[in-house]
């Protein structure tokens, strides 16, 4: 009987996707893998959602409804592998339907940052700053905690029928509730591995690329603009075109001056910069798509608002310059960006750099210092706890799947 590993999203799953998950790999396994995206169950506009390599995996099966999904599942068997990904809250079907034939699913927590967590108060920030975002992060929890409630009163007794996670695969040792999290997962038996962002480059096996030919920094763009996850929340971009660009290019012009390097940017990858328009929008600087983390490795420094990228800024013990604005610090509409500056900014013990106030800044830049005590903390807190083996998380699942002794302990 085949071997099938499944992937079940949410919206778009792409060829990053189909790395990071190690698809590939579990092919050489002796895998049949099979990809279903819920972008129209959920009604998502994929054509809105596609832009430059954020476009679904040739591979990729979108069923129109519940009928075909559950002709997807029927092939299945209990041995097979599904990776989840799917919010229990909008989707109570496709666990009862798992349920329903005796099938079991992994539930994955590979992509934490700390958006909801300030480590400590350090200098990153005032005092007012720390006790007011350290309540906000309480108030936070307690939303979130109140939602989960909510739902599980309003579905009644199905909450406490639906099947729990059979593995749940954590990276370090912070894992935030999060309301739309598989149910029961605390009855799953738990595989501590290495974040998606690590194993990208953990077993990567391309070339080096030779990016310039002097020493440069690296802007982690963050699609701020342009972003399809605006289309996903219905939500308002941060910031607008026409004050953030110019003023960002006022910092990198003045970085490459002060530290006598150039600027590459490192484009989102949900993003896309083929366009006259966008081409320029940086200054005519260098736009590198899909690669981020052997940008961030070669650089001499890094620039970020805030992204998972400072998973390879921690691993590569990269100094770091956060940068804000006044849009993004102006209350209400870019209040939830702000905050994850300022977490994602303690976590590495930097201040904050307003983008908008650079021109008055007569003092040149300096690269930032490397606190190794805090970079290690973020490692061992969001990409690979102490206990992870640093094996290969697709291979760790296949070997828990094919241990004959599991085969009749799942309930």
């Amino acid at each position: 009987m085949p071997k099938h590993y499944v992937l079940i999203f949410p919206h778009i799953f792409t060829e990053r996707d189909w790395r990071r998950f190690g698809c590939e790999e579990m092919k050489k396994l002796g895998y049949q893998i099979t990809i279903i995206q819920f972008s129209k169950l959920l009604q998502y506009d994929t054509d809105k959602l596609s832009r430059g390599d954020f476009k679904s995996h040739p591979e990729a099966k979108t069923p129109k409804n519940f009928d075909e999904v559950g002709k997807l599942l029927d092939g299945l068997s209990y041995q097979d592998i599904i990776r989840l990904f799917v919010p229990v809250t909008s989707n109570v079907w496709i666990y009862e339907a798992i349920k329903e034939r005796k099938l079991r699913y992994v539930h994955s927590s590979l992509g934490n940052v700390p958006n909801s967590f300030l480590p400590n108060f350090s200098g990153s920030i005032n005092l007012f700053e720390y006790v007011y975002y350290q309540i906000n992060c309480v108030k936070a929890l307690s939303e979130r905690i109140f939602h989960r409630l909510f739902f599980i009163i309003k579905i009644g007794m199905t909450y406490w029928r639906l099947p729990p996670p059979y593995v749940w695969m954590r990276a370090g040792f912070v894992n935030p509730h999060n309301v739309n999290a598989a149910p029961h997962k605390w009855r799953a038996k738990i595989l501590d591995v290495a974040s998606s962002d690590v194993e990208l480059i953990q077993f990567k096996t391309n070339k080096p690329t030779n990016f310039a030919n002097t020493a440069f920094a690296v802007f982690i763009d963050s699609g701020l603009t342009n972003h399809p996850d605006y289309e996903i929340l219905n939500a308002i971009p941060p910031v607008s075109e026409a004050a953030y660009y110019p003023a960002l290019c006022k910092v990198f012009d003045k970085i490459e001056k002060d530290l006598s390097c150039e600027v590459i940017i490192a484009a989102h990858p949900k993003t896309t910069y083929t366009n006259q328009k966008n081409k320029n929008i940086f200054g005519g600087r260098k736009i590198i798509t899909d690669k981020t983390a052997e940008l961030i490795k070669q650089s001499i420094l890094t620039l970020s608002h805030f992204s998972t990228a400072l998973s390879y800024v921690s691993l590569y013990r990269k100094p770091i310059i956060f940068l804000t604005s006044n849009e993004i610090e102006a209350l209400p509409n870019s209040k939830w960006f702000k905050k994850d500056i300022i977490c994602g900014s303690s976590w590495f013990g930097q201040k904050r750099l307003n983008i908008d106030h650079v021109s008055s800044v007569s003092s040149e830049f300096k690269i930032p210092h490397v606190d190794e005590t805090l970079y290690k903390k973020y490692e061992d807190s969001f990409l690979r706890s102490p206990t992870s083996k640093g094996e290969a998380s697709w291979e760790l699942l296949a070997n828990i799947y094919e241990r004959p002794s599991d085969h009749s302990t799942y309930r």
